[in-house]
């Protein structure tokens, strides 16, 4: 009677622990698919699937949009027609200019050396190229992070853009021998760890 007693007192105590250790996710997120990855993200409740074509109509109906989101759709159109594996957008419901993208690509470890490389190609290249059609970058911040079995590359902007500022963040992860990049565009400067935390 006594074993029985304790081992039914243990099992509570661990149902109790087990509860405590699932993940807390911040309100307003929740669980939505990224197909090339095979799992579910957290992601804003308020973001909703685009499709890549529907994206690009309406690029072409509003060129005086954001640059950046014609730059991400060339770079999704790009991935997709060399590997058949289609990227990913969610997009703001009320503004769809607040956006992440999820874009595969082919593996690559990850090491300070890279992280230093691609910092300077973004910053030579694209930043410059940008600074001459009026849209505007400082650098906020730049790591090279681990959380679990991962690796992260994340370079992150304040974006001037005809009087709007955004906040792109740029990670390229790798995990599992894949490597694919997440970008995050928004007004708020959003906190997207909930994200991070569940890719």
């Amino acid at each position: 009677m006594k074993k029985i007693v304790l081992l039914s007192i243990s099992l509570i105590i661990f149902a109790c622990n087990s509860k405590t250790k699932e993940p807390i996710v911040d309100e307003g997120f929740e669980l939505k698919p990224i197909p090339f990855l095979n799992k579910n993200v957290y992601l804003p409740e308020d973001f909703k699937k685009v499709n890549i074509n529907e994206l690009g109509e309406m690029i072409r109906q509003n060129p005086n949009g954001n640059p950046l989101n014609e730059h991400y759709y060339k770079m999704a159109v790009s991935v997709y027609s060399s590997t058949n594996i289609a990227p990913v957008l969610y997009a703001q419901e009320n503004d769809d200019t607040n956006n992440v993208w999820f874009i595969p690509g082919k593996y690559t470890p990850l090491d300070q050396e890279l992280m230093d490389v691609y910092e300077n190609m973004i910053d030579e290249s694209f930043l410059s190229r940008s600074e001459d059609s009026g849209v505007h970058y400082e650098k906020l911040n730049s790591d090279l992070l681990q959380f679990g079995a991962a690796k992260a590359i994340t370079l992150k902007y304040k974006q001037s853009h005809e009087g709007q500022i955004k906040y792109l963040t740029q990670y390229i992860i790798t995990k599992n021998l894949e490597t694919f990049s997440v970008i995050t565009l928004n007004s708020e400067d959003k906190d997207f760890s909930p994200m991070i935390k569940s890719l």
